[in-house]
């Protein structure tokens, strides 16, 4: 298997990979889907490939932080977040005491 692509998983990387993740941070911006923060540098599927998602088509692309796509693993975006709610502005604290 080359490295260019693992296609045990469907994963691509090198060029192509890197297309997908400029694409994508092109159409979705660079807020993570998965945590609402900017810096998104990762292509997170929403239908994971393990749950039988695509994993070229840019329907089932979107962008997360490296870190929060490990979290979530083989995990369905509904039952992300259910564990892990977006914050909501009734839940943020303030970034200052005035």
């Amino acid at each position: 298997m080359g490295m260019a692509s693992d296609r045990r998983y469907g994963r691509r990387t090198g060029r192509k990979g890197q297309e997908m993740l400029y694409q994508a941070l092109y159409v979705h911006g660079d807020v993570c889907v998965l945590c609402g923060q900017p810096g998104a540098n990762s292509l997170e599927h929403l239908v994971p490939l393990a749950l039988g998602g695509h994993p070229t088509d840019p329907a089932n692309q979107n962008v997360s932080h490296r870190t929060c796509g490990q979290r979530r693993g083989v995990r369905t975006l509904a039952q992300w977040f259910a564990e892990n709610p977006l914050p909501t502005r009734d839940t943020l604290k303030p970034s200052r005491e005035w």
